[in-house]
């Protein structure tokens, strides 16, 4: 599968809103410009307005006046981020877009109990990767949010990234808990964690995925 096949996929849904926190930047801009090309969605620019507008005129003046984008203020970065979030709660918007603010600001607002998207599961970072030559996607997890997962944690995260794998058409996706050797070693808490996941997997589908070890 490609990326393409990806794209083809997404047209094919409802039309979606994507919130961008803090679009004022080349990369997110032009991110959104292609976006809008493919006929992928709408989007909603969260942002101080003047810096927005200065970054649309210099990376992407052909958003100006762009009949599925919209601008709204936003005082500071996290005040974007916050913006966003809620558009998202509120359903104003279907997706949040990640711009340019740091992770630990987004993840604040996503967390924040009064307007966040909470929903008592872990969160989790999943990226899907095509690879030249290599006729499959590889996804990644969870390599920008959980520090220290427990093994219930990981468990969670797996099932995060094989229902992203799912929704792309991957029923049965391979899962590789990477480790520094391939074998069980006592004092390596991540080849035992390897162990116990492959082991619920096979005592009752807990994960209903197939699972090996790999080194890194």
């Amino acid at each position: 599968m490609k990326l393409s096949a990806l794209i083809t996929m997404a047209k094919e849904k409802d039309t979606s809103t994507i919130a961008v926190a803090e679009a004022s930047d080349k990369e997110v801009l032009e991110a959104v410009s292609m976006a809008l090309q493919l006929e992928l969605g709408e989007f909603i620019l969260f942002g101080h307005k003047d810096e927005l507008d200065t970054a649309i005129e210099q990376y992407a003046p052909e958003l100006r006046k762009h009949e599925k984008v919209r601008i709204k203020h936003a005082s500071s970065p996290k005040a974007a981020a916050e913006q966003a979030v809620k558009a998202v709660r509120e359903n104003e918007a279907n997706a949040l877009m990640k711009g340019n603010v740091p992770t630990a600001t987004i993840l604040k607002a996503v967390l924040n109990k009064e307007f966040g998207l909470r929903t008592g599961a872990v969160l989790s970072h999943v990226a899907v990767f095509e690879i030249p030559g290599y006729d499959r996607f590889t996804i990644v997890t969870d390599a920008a949010m959980n520090i220290a997962p427990t093994l219930q944690e990981k468990a969670q995260i797996i099932q995060n990234s094989v229902s992203v794998a799912r929704s792309i058409g991957i029923e049965l996706p391979k899962v590789a808990p990477l480790s520094a050797v391939e074998v069980v070693n006592p004092n390596m808490e991540a080849t035992i964690d390897a162990a116990s996941l492959t082991a619920m997997n096979r005592r009752d589908k807990y994960l209903t995925v197939s699972l090996m070890v790999h080194s890194l």
